[in-house]
Protein backbone atom coordinates (compact mmCIF):
# COMPACT_ATOMS: atom_id res chain seq x y z
CA UNK A 1 0.00 0.00 0.00
CA UNK A 2 1.33 3.42 -1.00
CA UNK A 3 1.80 5.86 1.87
CA UNK A 4 1.49 9.55 0.98
CA UNK A 5 2.89 12.39 3.06
CA UNK A 6 0.77 15.22 1.69
CA UNK A 7 -2.85 15.73 2.69
CA UNK A 8 -5.34 15.46 -0.21
CA UNK A 9 -5.83 19.25 -0.05
CA UNK A 10 -2.12 20.01 -0.26
CA UNK A 11 -1.61 17.45 -3.00
CA UNK A 12 -4.47 18.98 -5.02
CA UNK A 13 -3.13 22.52 -4.64
CA UNK A 14 0.34 21.33 -5.65
CA UNK A 15 -1.09 19.64 -8.73
CA UNK A 16 -2.86 22.84 -9.75
CA UNK A 17 0.38 24.80 -9.30
CA UNK A 18 2.65 22.25 -11.02
CA UNK A 19 4.55 21.89 -7.73
CA UNK A 20 5.46 18.18 -7.56
CA UNK A 21 2.28 16.53 -6.27
CA UNK A 22 2.58 12.98 -4.97
CA UNK A 23 -0.27 11.68 -7.13
CA UNK A 24 -2.80 12.74 -9.75
CA UNK A 25 -5.97 13.96 -8.01
CA UNK A 26 -9.19 12.17 -8.85
CA UNK A 27 -11.68 14.80 -9.98
CA UNK A 28 -14.57 12.75 -8.62
CA UNK A 29 -13.25 13.03 -5.07
CA UNK A 30 -11.59 16.40 -4.70
CA UNK A 31 -10.82 17.89 -1.27
CA UNK A 32 -12.72 21.02 -2.27
CA UNK A 33 -15.88 22.48 -0.71
CA UNK A 34 -17.87 24.71 -3.01
CA UNK A 35 -20.19 27.38 -1.66
CA UNK A 36 -22.13 30.21 -3.24
CA UNK A 37 -24.61 33.00 -2.69
CA UNK A 38 -28.30 32.09 -2.47
CA UNK A 39 -29.54 31.55 -6.02
CA UNK A 40 -26.15 30.97 -7.65
CA UNK A 41 -27.53 27.66 -8.94
CA UNK A 42 -30.82 27.80 -10.88
CA UNK A 43 -32.43 25.15 -8.71
CA UNK A 44 -31.83 27.16 -5.53
CA UNK A 45 -35.13 28.95 -6.23
CA UNK A 46 -37.05 25.83 -7.22
CA UNK A 47 -40.05 25.10 -4.99
CA UNK A 48 -40.18 21.43 -3.92
CA UNK A 49 -41.43 19.28 -6.77
CA UNK A 50 -41.92 22.23 -9.15
CA UNK A 51 -41.33 21.63 -12.86
CA UNK A 52 -41.35 25.31 -13.79
CA UNK A 53 -40.01 28.24 -11.77
CA UNK A 54 -38.16 31.58 -12.00
CA UNK A 55 -34.79 32.45 -10.52
CA UNK A 56 -33.98 35.80 -8.94
CA UNK A 57 -32.84 37.20 -12.30
CA UNK A 58 -36.34 36.54 -13.70
CA UNK A 59 -35.24 33.67 -15.93
CA UNK A 60 -37.83 30.89 -15.98
CA UNK A 61 -36.54 27.31 -15.94
CA UNK A 62 -38.22 24.02 -16.73
CA UNK A 63 -37.24 20.65 -15.28
CA UNK A 64 -38.07 17.69 -17.48
CA UNK A 65 -35.85 14.97 -15.98
CA UNK A 66 -34.64 14.63 -12.41
CA UNK A 67 -30.85 14.46 -12.27
CA UNK A 68 -30.54 16.58 -15.44
CA UNK A 69 -30.09 20.34 -15.33
CA UNK A 70 -33.19 22.45 -16.11
CA UNK A 71 -33.56 24.38 -19.34
CA UNK A 72 -34.47 28.08 -19.66
CA UNK A 73 -37.90 28.70 -21.20
CA UNK A 74 -38.30 32.45 -20.60
CA UNK A 75 -35.77 35.27 -20.93
CA UNK A 76 -36.82 38.47 -19.11
CA UNK A 77 -34.89 40.81 -21.48
CA UNK A 78 -35.82 39.04 -24.69
CA UNK A 79 -37.98 42.03 -25.63
CA UNK A 80 -36.01 45.31 -25.55
CA UNK A 81 -39.21 47.08 -24.54
CA UNK A 82 -38.80 45.50 -21.11
CA UNK A 83 -35.23 46.72 -20.59
CA UNK A 84 -36.01 50.06 -18.94
CA UNK A 85 -38.31 48.48 -16.36
CA UNK A 86 -35.96 45.64 -15.48
CA UNK A 87 -34.54 45.75 -11.94
CA UNK A 88 -31.01 44.41 -11.84
CA UNK A 89 -30.22 42.25 -8.80
CA UNK A 90 -27.99 43.76 -6.15
CA UNK A 91 -24.92 41.88 -4.89
CA UNK A 92 -25.56 43.47 -1.49
CA UNK A 93 -29.06 42.01 -1.11
CA UNK A 94 -29.21 40.25 2.29
CA UNK A 95 -31.25 37.50 0.65
CA UNK A 96 -28.21 36.65 -1.49
CA UNK A 97 -25.67 36.86 1.33
CA UNK A 98 -27.43 35.33 4.31
CA UNK A 99 -26.16 31.73 4.09
CA UNK A 100 -22.61 32.52 3.01
CA UNK A 101 -20.91 32.99 6.35
CA UNK A 102 -22.59 29.91 7.80
CA UNK A 103 -21.54 27.83 4.78
CA UNK A 104 -17.94 28.99 5.11
CA UNK A 105 -17.83 28.25 8.83
CA UNK A 106 -18.86 24.68 8.12
CA UNK A 107 -15.77 23.95 6.01
CA UNK A 108 -12.74 22.32 7.67
CA UNK A 109 -10.09 24.46 6.05
CA UNK A 110 -7.28 22.18 7.25
CA UNK A 111 -8.64 19.33 5.13
CA UNK A 112 -10.60 20.99 2.35
CA UNK A 113 -10.04 23.94 0.04
CA UNK A 114 -12.83 26.54 0.02
CA UNK A 115 -14.15 27.43 -3.44
CA UNK A 116 -16.65 30.21 -4.15
CA UNK A 117 -18.94 30.13 -7.18
CA UNK A 118 -19.84 32.63 -9.91
CA UNK A 119 -21.84 30.14 -11.97
CA UNK A 120 -22.98 31.51 -15.37
CA UNK A 121 -20.54 34.33 -14.84
CA UNK A 122 -20.99 36.55 -17.89
CA UNK A 123 -21.72 35.14 -21.36
CA UNK A 124 -24.14 32.51 -20.07
CA UNK A 125 -25.87 34.99 -17.81
CA UNK A 126 -26.27 37.39 -20.73
CA UNK A 127 -27.93 34.87 -23.04
CA UNK A 128 -30.09 33.57 -20.20
CA UNK A 129 -31.40 37.12 -19.84
CA UNK A 130 -31.87 38.10 -23.49
CA UNK A 131 -31.89 34.75 -25.35
CA UNK A 132 -29.01 33.21 -27.26
CA UNK A 133 -29.96 34.38 -30.74
CA UNK A 134 -30.70 37.89 -29.51
CA UNK A 135 -27.37 38.13 -27.70
CA UNK A 136 -25.35 36.99 -30.72
CA UNK A 137 -27.18 39.53 -32.87
CA UNK A 138 -26.52 42.31 -30.36
CA UNK A 139 -22.81 41.48 -30.25
CA UNK A 140 -22.61 41.58 -34.04
CA UNK A 141 -24.87 44.52 -34.83
CA UNK A 142 -25.55 46.60 -31.69
CA UNK A 143 -22.38 46.65 -29.57
CA UNK A 144 -23.57 49.46 -27.31
CA UNK A 145 -26.63 47.48 -26.26
CA UNK A 146 -24.54 44.34 -25.77
CA UNK A 147 -22.14 46.37 -23.61
CA UNK A 148 -25.08 47.57 -21.50
CA UNK A 149 -26.07 43.99 -20.69
CA UNK A 150 -22.53 42.78 -20.02
CA UNK A 151 -21.68 45.82 -17.87
CA UNK A 152 -24.62 45.25 -15.55
CA UNK A 153 -23.79 41.58 -15.16
CA UNK A 154 -20.11 42.12 -14.39
CA UNK A 155 -21.03 44.84 -11.88
CA UNK A 156 -23.05 42.23 -9.99
CA UNK A 157 -20.18 39.72 -10.13
CA UNK A 158 -17.61 42.28 -8.97
CA UNK A 159 -19.82 43.20 -6.04
CA UNK A 160 -20.31 39.57 -5.12
CA UNK A 161 -16.57 38.94 -5.37
CA UNK A 162 -15.93 41.48 -2.63
CA UNK A 163 -18.27 39.58 -0.31
CA UNK A 164 -16.64 36.29 -1.25
CA UNK A 165 -13.15 37.63 -0.59
CA UNK A 166 -14.11 38.36 3.01
CA UNK A 167 -14.33 34.57 3.43
CA UNK A 168 -10.68 34.10 2.34
CA UNK A 169 -11.35 31.41 -0.28
CA UNK A 170 -8.66 29.21 -1.77
CA UNK A 171 -10.31 29.05 -5.18
CA UNK A 172 -12.98 30.77 -7.21
CA UNK A 173 -15.10 28.88 -9.75
CA UNK A 174 -15.93 30.95 -12.82
CA UNK A 175 -17.76 29.55 -15.79
CA UNK A 176 -19.47 30.12 -19.11
CA UNK A 177 -20.04 27.43 -21.71
CA UNK A 178 -18.54 29.03 -24.81
CA UNK A 179 -17.99 25.92 -26.96
CA UNK A 180 -20.01 23.57 -29.13
CA UNK A 181 -18.79 20.11 -30.11
CA UNK A 182 -16.96 21.54 -33.14
CA UNK A 183 -16.22 25.21 -32.58
CA UNK A 184 -16.59 28.08 -30.09
CA UNK A 185 -20.06 29.57 -29.75
CA UNK A 186 -18.58 33.02 -30.37
CA UNK A 187 -15.60 34.12 -32.40
CA UNK A 188 -12.27 34.82 -30.67
CA UNK A 189 -12.69 38.44 -31.79
CA UNK A 190 -16.02 38.76 -29.98
CA UNK A 191 -14.61 36.94 -26.95
CA UNK A 192 -11.81 39.52 -26.77
CA UNK A 193 -14.18 42.42 -27.39
CA UNK A 194 -16.90 41.58 -24.88
CA UNK A 195 -15.85 38.82 -22.49
CA UNK A 196 -12.13 38.96 -21.83
CA UNK A 197 -11.82 42.58 -20.60
CA UNK A 198 -14.64 42.11 -18.12
CA UNK A 199 -13.28 38.80 -16.92
CA UNK A 200 -9.90 40.45 -16.47
CA UNK A 201 -11.39 42.87 -13.93
CA UNK A 202 -13.02 40.08 -11.95
CA UNK A 203 -9.98 37.81 -12.05
CA UNK A 204 -7.67 40.65 -10.96
CA UNK A 205 -9.62 40.99 -7.70
CA UNK A 206 -9.06 37.35 -6.89
CA UNK A 207 -5.49 37.07 -8.09
CA UNK A 208 -4.49 40.10 -6.01
CA UNK A 209 -5.80 38.17 -2.98
CA UNK A 210 -3.91 35.00 -3.89
CA UNK A 211 -7.02 33.05 -4.91
CA UNK A 212 -6.66 30.35 -7.58
CA UNK A 213 -8.90 30.72 -10.64
CA UNK A 214 -10.84 27.75 -12.00
CA UNK A 215 -12.78 28.19 -15.22
CA UNK A 216 -15.49 25.92 -16.60
CA UNK A 217 -16.47 25.71 -20.23
CA UNK A 218 -17.71 22.74 -22.18
CA UNK A 219 -17.09 22.15 -25.86
CA UNK A 220 -14.37 22.99 -28.36
CA UNK A 221 -12.31 25.87 -26.98
CA UNK A 222 -8.89 25.42 -28.61
CA UNK A 223 -9.03 28.82 -30.41
CA UNK A 224 -9.58 30.51 -27.01
CA UNK A 225 -6.88 28.79 -24.93
CA UNK A 226 -4.38 31.61 -25.45
CA UNK A 227 -6.98 34.03 -24.12
CA UNK A 228 -7.56 31.87 -21.03
CA UNK A 229 -3.80 31.85 -20.41
CA UNK A 230 -3.63 35.63 -20.82
CA UNK A 231 -6.38 36.00 -18.21
CA UNK A 232 -4.33 33.98 -15.72
CA UNK A 233 -6.74 31.06 -15.35
CA UNK A 234 -5.20 28.33 -13.18
CA UNK A 235 -7.50 25.38 -13.92
CA UNK A 236 -9.52 24.68 -17.07
CA UNK A 237 -12.37 22.18 -16.91
CA UNK A 238 -13.86 19.88 -18.08
CA UNK A 239 -11.60 19.62 -21.21
CA UNK A 240 -14.00 17.64 -23.38
CA UNK A 241 -11.95 14.94 -25.05
CA UNK A 242 -13.90 14.46 -28.29
CA UNK A 243 -14.67 18.15 -28.75
CA UNK A 244 -11.04 19.28 -28.55
CA UNK A 245 -9.22 16.51 -30.37
CA UNK A 246 -5.49 17.10 -30.00
CA UNK A 247 -5.06 16.99 -26.23
CA UNK A 248 -1.30 16.65 -26.59
CA UNK A 249 -1.19 20.03 -28.29
CA UNK A 250 -3.41 21.47 -25.55
CA UNK A 251 -1.03 20.15 -22.90
CA UNK A 252 1.98 21.54 -24.76
CA UNK A 253 0.33 24.98 -24.88
CA UNK A 254 -0.66 25.00 -21.21
CA UNK A 255 2.23 23.11 -19.59
CA UNK A 256 3.41 24.81 -16.42
CA UNK A 257 0.80 27.57 -16.77
CA UNK A 258 -2.72 26.14 -16.59
CA UNK A 259 -3.84 22.85 -15.03
CA UNK A 260 -6.26 20.67 -16.97
CA UNK A 261 -9.23 19.01 -15.27
CA UNK A 262 -11.20 16.28 -17.03
CA UNK A 263 -10.43 14.86 -20.49
CA UNK A 264 -11.71 11.31 -19.88
CA UNK A 265 -14.38 10.81 -22.51
CA UNK A 266 -17.92 10.51 -21.18
CA UNK A 267 -19.57 10.58 -24.59
CA UNK A 268 -18.40 7.06 -25.32
CA UNK A 269 -15.77 5.54 -23.02
CA UNK A 270 -17.31 6.07 -19.59
CA UNK A 271 -20.93 5.51 -20.60
CA UNK A 272 -20.71 2.88 -23.37
CA UNK A 273 -17.20 1.44 -23.14
CA UNK A 274 -15.95 -1.51 -21.16
CA UNK A 275 -14.06 -1.26 -17.84
CA UNK A 276 -10.92 -2.23 -19.74
CA UNK A 277 -11.40 0.68 -22.14
CA UNK A 278 -11.94 3.01 -19.20
CA UNK A 279 -8.70 1.88 -17.57
CA UNK A 280 -6.77 2.25 -20.83
CA UNK A 281 -8.03 5.80 -21.42
CA UNK A 282 -7.32 6.89 -17.85
CA UNK A 283 -3.77 5.55 -18.16
CA UNK A 284 -3.23 7.37 -21.46
CA UNK A 285 -4.63 10.65 -20.16
CA UNK A 286 -2.38 10.56 -17.08
CA UNK A 287 0.62 9.74 -19.26
CA UNK A 288 0.04 12.53 -21.77
CA UNK A 289 -1.52 15.24 -19.58
CA UNK A 290 -0.20 14.61 -16.09
CA UNK A 291 3.41 13.50 -16.44
CA UNK A 292 4.68 16.73 -14.86
CA UNK A 293 1.73 17.65 -12.65
CA UNK A 294 -0.96 20.11 -13.62
CA UNK A 295 -3.62 17.45 -14.23
CA UNK A 296 -6.77 16.44 -12.38
CA UNK A 297 -8.11 13.20 -13.90
CA UNK A 298 -11.89 13.37 -14.24
CA UNK A 299 -14.83 12.56 -16.52
CA UNK A 300 -15.38 15.32 -19.04
CA UNK A 301 -19.10 15.50 -18.24
CA UNK A 302 -21.08 14.88 -15.07
CA UNK A 303 -23.69 12.40 -16.24
CA UNK A 304 -24.73 8.93 -14.99
CA UNK A 305 -22.28 6.12 -15.81
CA UNK A 306 -22.44 2.32 -15.31
CA UNK A 307 -21.18 1.41 -11.82
CA UNK A 308 -18.54 -0.94 -13.20
CA UNK A 309 -17.04 1.91 -15.22
CA UNK A 310 -17.03 4.21 -12.20
CA UNK A 311 -15.13 1.56 -10.23
CA UNK A 312 -12.72 1.04 -13.12
CA UNK A 313 -12.12 4.78 -13.35
CA UNK A 314 -11.39 5.22 -9.64
CA UNK A 315 -9.12 2.17 -9.57
CA UNK A 316 -7.17 3.27 -12.63
CA UNK A 317 -6.58 6.80 -11.30
CA UNK A 318 -5.24 5.34 -8.04
CA UNK A 319 -3.04 2.81 -9.84
CA UNK A 320 -1.60 4.90 -12.67
CA UNK A 321 -1.64 8.32 -11.05
CA UNK A 322 1.33 7.86 -8.68
CA UNK A 323 4.43 10.00 -9.10
CA UNK A 324 7.05 9.72 -10.36
CA UNK A 325 5.04 8.92 -13.49
CA UNK A 326 5.95 5.83 -15.46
Amino acid sequence: MTVYHLSPKENYLRAVRFQDPEYVPNGRHLPVEGIGYAGVNPEDNRPPGAKNWSDFWGVRHEKTLEGVMPMPVYHPLEDPARWDAYRWPSPDDPARLGPLMEQARGVDRRERALSVSHRSTLFERAWLLVGMENLLMLMAAEPDRADWVFDHIIAFQLGMARHYLALRPDLVALGDDVGTQRAPLISPAHYRRYIQPRYARLIALYRDAGVLITYHTCGHIMPLVADFLALGIDVLNPVQARANGDLVALRRQTQGRMALHGAVDTQYTLTLGSPGEVRAEVRERIRTLGAEGGYICAPDQDIPMPPENVWAFDGAVAEYGRYPAS
